[in-house]
């Protein structure tokens, strides 16, 4: 896939090491000469691949987007990241810190494991909310607060996860999109699994149901 955005290509390298059907534990990112050469170098210590698959992976066209056996393809539930405050070099710490809503592997920068961040325990003043759509089993819980150690950051909104995942960082809502003040600072915090990500792994399909979602998220104060 081409990537316009390069978080897009992480989330998508990430979460491939991730997969029921490869079950890594760990993901080293470095910088490794080749050639002469530098070279972003991505290694997990899942199952691999066998001769078919990567066959299959390097052939022209090859598009796998339906779930078979184990596998569940990444562009089905997979993730994508996207957010104009977000810049390479050390934002890629902080973004592969808060990809797993529950952290399920560890993750290796140059050598520098990556700190996990659990989001909701670093707000501030924290308000809990949940809505019950009719057609989840569960409710879905939304957590909001303040981060009192960005005060002064622009990087605040909702954090949109979907099967563990953050599809949507930093989404502005309701007072946020107004530009008079209101609302800066609150981060939200919500998992929504019935909604599906599209292609690109950026955003969610605009269906009936983000748009329930959508108007949802707006009418909390």
């Amino acid at each position: 896939m081409v990537h316009t955005w390069v978080f897009s290509a992480f989330a998508e390298i990430i979460d491939n090491a991730n997969d029921p059907d490869v079950q890594a534990t760990a993901l080293k990112i470095d910088v490794e000469d080749i050639d002469n050469k530098p070279c972003l170098v991505f290694e997990n210590n899942g199952a691999g691949m066998d001769r078919e698959i990567l066959h299959n992976m390097l052939s022209y066209g090859f598009c796998e987007k339906q779930a078979r056996g184990t596998h569940q393809p990444i562009g089905r539930y997979g993730v994508g990241f996207k957010s104009g405050s977000m810049r390479i070099g050390t934002e890629a710490l902080k973004y592969c810190g808060i990809h797993f809503l529950k952290p399920r592997m560890n993750i290796f920068i140059r050598g520098q494991k990556v700190k996990r961040e659990d989001i909701s325990k670093s707000l501030a003043y924290v308000y809990k909310d949940r809505y019950n759509p009719s057609w989840t089993e569960r409710p879905i819980k939304i957590t909001f607060g303040f981060d009192c150690g960005k005060d002064k950051s622009d990087d605040y909104g909702m954090m949109i996860y979907n099967r563990n995942r953050l599809i949507k960082a930093f989404e502005r809502v309701g007072y946020q999109k107004k530009g008079d003040g209101k609302g800066k600072g609150v981060i939200g915090i919500a998992e929504a699994d019935f909604l599906l990500p599209i292609h690109d792994k950026q955003n969610f399909q605009r269906d009936e149901k983000f748009k329930y979602e959508a108007r949802r998220l707006r009418v909390i104060k």
